[in-house]
């Protein structure tokens, strides 16, 4: 959606709005990831005062990073016309910066913090000098490659036009396609955001790494260490290209992603290798975790995954090789080359569909493996009966998390080769003789969402005492729904003629003889291509041209759209509705995914409460789980079968056959939600240490309030939405745009989730010092952030989905209309959510840590505080620079004539205020 409310903006606004935004995007998980690890320490045993200082550092740089983007993008709507745009963006370009700056030195303390992790949980060995010395030279590593980077940005900036010009006019003979900078940006975001989750999920592999004299246990610290240091260097540079590209007008970003190309190639290398030696970690996991007599599982796991992925590897540049030496698209018909582009796109569905979520998916389950022996194992007083139980759980959970690695490398590995090759035939051809492999990508990561559900399924046997078989119950629920969603897709779209058989694929299209005839996909050589001021090609006058031979030449416009139909479309407005409900549908998913994930965890660690509500918490805790599940199957397979169907006319039926699919959808995706409130509410009762449950009142408020305010918004939105599909007269500005009110709704909704979700997890494993004050501002700041961020997701997805369900244009406009005030809505819940996150660190320290660690309250106080007035003052300053744009009257809270004077004044200075001055 960011991408989307891109489009149009002005060159000065775009580059603000990219950097604020992939800044946010990976400070919200260094955020979350970073608050995990602050929680954790009051439960280490050793006694490192820097360990939770530098995480303290990168949870409030992180937040006010989030924040900084939330207020920009949020104002910069707000400036209507593209001069206020720039005066706007001109203005606020210092903390656009600052936003990146906090999200960079946010990483590098994190990654130092990360590095002094053997000092706090294995200080006993000399291996606690492994994550030292690696993390160490990878933060290093970092600054200097980000400062080359900066560097190379700056020379590009002040290149001669003339020089170039020289450059960058090349003829290109081949067709649309993406441009050198759009793909490089588009690879840089995804695998920037993939490998600073692998980052964040490998960081529990290091600390609970157990010391033990194997060899292959430290092989194993060896390894996930490289892991992390691989897929940290991946996120940061990426994120530099990615905010730097856009930063530059088209000619010099052409230049410039020619000059970051080569360090880019190896970035996506390094980004490979952290998967695999996570994969290589998997194999000496049960050394490294205390599990050596059950390690025979994760060696069998671990080693079929490394040498499935390796092969893979091998296979694909070997394809790619021979790929390369097939004929160019020069010559070749139009037609053939968009039978070819189809089948690409095609191809391409069914591998980027999947890789974020298989990613996200096996980070989650991740956890279980390494926690096997102190959870399972060293918890449970009834060991002599969880034979063959718990060893099936490892099974399960280890083939889990290598399917969906397995699903994420073949996703990256396909994607970035096919890239790669210039010529669409060679795309096409490529992808055919990869097809095992694309085959490889959806399957496994349908076997890591079963083994999501199967793994959820034992957590009753195998860690609850006594027993309770209510997970396994749902699980099998959810075991049902996948095939009935996988059997309903594929009728669908048997019954649309959506499915197209692999002889129909590789089959060429019937083409005119024109023996006589050949074409040019670049301009005429005594022409060059001209390009507009957003770097497009105009179409050239072309001429056609015949040679000696007799043989026509004919020159096409490279730009040219072969994907575009040539019939007239009868109902333009559906289509366009059809062709936007996968990605919507996907919105849904990613924040269905992260509350399905937590829940994961809350069932998780439901242990051995015996109170009376605990079977109640277990059951809506595992309602939510499984219907998040149940939500990212069905939109997988929803997805898949909608981009694979040959034709624009096909998916709009198809779209229409899914109808009700589309409705248990979003009906699963509010109960999950629903689910995950009430259990919410009622985590303090289920508690089993004693002072805990003084405290559950709070939570059980914020759970109460989060509901009744959702209740209350979502009444109102539904009330918009009747009254726009009644006749009320409604006057609505010509400047209007209903797509771009849901594109800012949107933007903050799955952060917004990731944020919820992490803060319940810290609640869920909070306990309670004996000081009241501090416990009760804790739990209270934890609950409104928990509330609001609730809230930010269930009215953008309501707001979304009731969009969605009207079909005339003006109707959508008039809804838009209505729900305007909403936005403002959503945008207060996104920054109370982020004020109260980072406000709950200033009692932090005081409720977590206690006397043996120091009783360190000093950091998390004091960057807390400081992180909140910093906020504060950002906020400040963005609304009141987009009050000064925008010219909203101020108001002043003032009486008589002191107010009275103080308007003239202000009207005064607005009167003399000249646009051109902002410029």
């Amino acid at each position: 959606h960011t991408h989307t409310m891109r489009e149009n903006l002005p060159q000065e606004a775009k580059s603000v709005l990219q950097t604020v935004t992939v800044s946010a995007a990976r400070s919200t998980f260094l955020a979350g990831f970073s608050y995990y690890e602050i929680g954790r320490y009051g439960f280490a045993r050793g006694h490192e005062a820097a360990y939770p200082t530098l995480f303290t550092i990168c949870f409030g740089l992180s937040v006010v990073s989030a924040g900084l983007s939330a207020f920009i993008t949020f104002y910069l709507e707000r400036a209507r016309g593209s001069d206020r745009k720039i005066a706007f963006a001109i203005d606020v370009n210092s903390l656009a910066r600052l936003s990146y700056r906090c999200f960079f030195f946010a990483l590098l303390a994190y990654g130092i913090g990360l590095s002094r992790t053997g000092f706090v949980y294995y200080d006993s060995t000399n291996y606690k000098y492994v994550p030292l010395i690696i993390l160490s030279a990878t933060m290093v590593l970092v600054f200097i490659t980000t400062v080359q980077i900066i560097k190379t940005h700056s020379e590009v900036c002040s290149y001669p036009d003339m020089k170039l010009d020289l450059q960058v006019h090349k003829s290109c003979d081949t067709p649309h396609g993406e441009t050198l900078e759009a793909f490089l940006l588009r690879q840089s975001d995804t695998i920037a955001g993939r490998a600073l989750y692998i980052m964040g999920f490998s960081q529990a592999g290091v600390t609970r790494y157990i010391a033990t004299d194997s060899t292959r246990g430290h092989t194993y610290l060896v390894f996930i260490s490289i892991s992390i240091a691989s897929a940290a260097v991946s996120a940061v540079v990426l994120s530099n290209i990615a905010i730097f590209l856009v930063d530059l007008e088209f000619k010099r970003r052409r230049k410039f992603a020619q000059l970051m190309l080569p360090l880019a190639e190896k970035v996506f290398v390094l980004y490979i290798v952290s998967f695999l030696t996570l994969a290589f970690s998997i194999i000496f996991m049960g050394y490294g975790c205390g599990y050596k007599d059950d390690a025979w599982i994760t060696v069998v796991c671990g080693g079929i995954s490394s040498v499935l992925l390796v092969l893979g590897l091998i296979a694909v540049v070997v394809q790619h090789r021979r790929a390369k030496v097939t004929t160019t698209d020069c010559g070749t018909h139009p037609m053939v080359l968009r039978h070819a582009q189809l089948s690409v796109k095609r191809f391409m569905a069914q591998i980027n569909s999947v890789g974020s979520q298989a990613t996200i998916s096996s980070g989650f389950v991740f956890y279980n493996i390494i926690t096997y022996s102190t959870d399972i194992l060293n918890f449970s007083d009834t060991l002599q009966i969880l034979y063959p139980y718990s060893q099936i759980f490892l099974a399960v959970n280890a083939i889990t998390v290598v399917a969906g690695l397995a699903a994420a490398v073949y996703d990256s590995l396909l994607t970035l080769w096919t890239n790669d090759l210039g010529s669409i035939l060679q795309r096409a051809a490529f992808l055919r003789s990869c097809r095992p492999m694309v085959r490889m990508v959806y399957t496994s990561f349908q076997l890591s969402l079963v083994g999501f559900v199967g793994g959820f399924a034992l957590y009753g046997i195998v860690k609850f005492n006594p027993r309770s078989y209510i997970p396994l119950g749902f699980a099998v629920v959810g075991g049902v729904c996948i095939p009935i969603g996988w059997v309903y897709c594929r009728r669908a779209a048997e019954a649309c003629g959506g499915i197209i058989s692999n002889a129909d694929e590789d089959a060429p299209p019937a083409v005119p003889d024109e023996a006589d005839v050949h074409y040019h996909y670049h301009a005429p050589p005594q022409e060059q291509l001209q390009f507009d001021e957003d770097g497009k090609a105009l179409a050239p006058q072309c001429n056609p041209e015949v040679d000696e031979a007799g043989v026509r030449h004919v020159y096409l416009d490279p730009e040219a759209d072969l994907e575009r139909e040539d019939e007239e479309d009868p109902d333009p407005e559906r289509t366009r509705r059809a062709l936007q409900r996968p990605k919507q549908l996907t919105l849904v998913a990613n924040r269905a995914l992260f509350f399905g994930g937590f829940a994961y965890f809350a069932v998780n660690f439901f242990f051995t409460s015996t109170r009376p509500v605990g079977p109640w918490y277990l059951a809506f805790m595992s309602s939510a789980f499984v219907c998040s599940i149940t939500v990212v199957q069905w939109t997988t397979l929803y997805n898949i079968r909608f981009e694979q169907c040959p034709s624009t006319a096909i998916k709009k039926k198809y779209a229409t056959v899914t109808r009700p699919l589309y409705n248990f959808i979003i009906a699963f995706s509010l109960l999950a939600l629903i689910s995950f409130l009430v259990g919410f509410s009622l985590i303090g009762y289920v508690k089993a240490i004693d002072n805990y449950k003084d405290y559950a009142p709070v939570m059980l408020t914020g759970g109460v309030l989060a509901f009744v305010s959702i209740c209350v918004v979502f009444w109102f939105i539904l009330r918009a939405h009747m009254q726009a599909l009644s006749d009320m007269p409604l006057e609505i500005e010509a400047s209007f745009s209903h797509e771009r009110l849901i594109n800012q709704i949107n933007v903050s909704a799955t952060a917004a989730s990731f944020v919820a979700g992490n803060v319940f997890y810290e609640i869920l494993f909070s306990v309670a010092s004996s000081t009241l004050l501090p416990n009760y501002s804790y739990f209270i700041l934890a609950s409104l952030t928990f509330a609001s961020g609730a809230l930010v997701v269930a009215a953008s997805s309501s707001a979304s989905v009731l969009m969605d369900r009207i079909r005339n244009d003006e109707q959508r406009q008039r809804f838009g209309k209505l729900i305007k005030g909403y936005k403002n809505l959503i945008f207060t819940a996104n920054a109370v959510s982020l004020f109260c996150w980072i406000a709950s660190v200033i009692p932090l320290g005081d409720v977590k840590y206690d006397d043996r660690h120091g009783h360190l309250w000093e950091p998390s106080f004091v960057t807390g505080l400081v992180g909140f007035l910093l906020l504060a003052v950002a906020c400040i300053k963005v609304k009141r620079r987009s009050d000064k744009i925008v010219g909203h009257k101020r108001r002043v809270f003032l009486v008589g004539k002191a107010r009275k004077s103080l308007r003239r004044k202000l009207l005064a200075s607005k009167a003399d205020y000249d646009l051109g001055d902002a410029l």
